[in-house]
């Protein structure tokens, strides 16, 4: 699995981020979906997701653990409660039927 920086990513991810909120801006949720971020990366996009679904949940994964412990910790469950994370090789995930949308943002190229 690939490891990454998550400080030094903060600091080089703004493109990601710009290019993420205009794909989200398109999307007309109603609030309740559950959506699954594959490569969340610093978690900032699966939290500006969770901030608009107020009875929804979102999971992010990422298969970096250092990028997981620094999304947990800016943005997991104690600060939002409907969004998780969890470290992850995207290629082989258990889930089956769990979520309405799937969502990557700069992960699958």
């Amino acid at each position: 699995m690939t490891e990454w920086n998550a400080a030094e990513y903060a600091t080089v991810s703004e493109l990601q981020r710009a290019m993420a909120a205009e794909a989200l801006s398109l999307l007309n949720l109603k609030g309740t979906e559950r959506v699954l971020d594959l490569g969340c990366g610093n978690g900032k996009v699966a939290a500006e997701i969770a901030a608009r679904l107020p009875e929804g949940t979102v999971v992010g994964i990422d298969a970096s653990a250092d990028m997981i412990a620094s999304a947990s910790d800016h943005f997991g469950s104690t600060v939002l409660c409907n969004l998780r994370f969890e470290r992850a090789d995207i290629r082989c995930l258990a889930f089956r039927e769990e979520f309405d949308l799937v969502v990557s943002f700069n992960a699958l190229h």
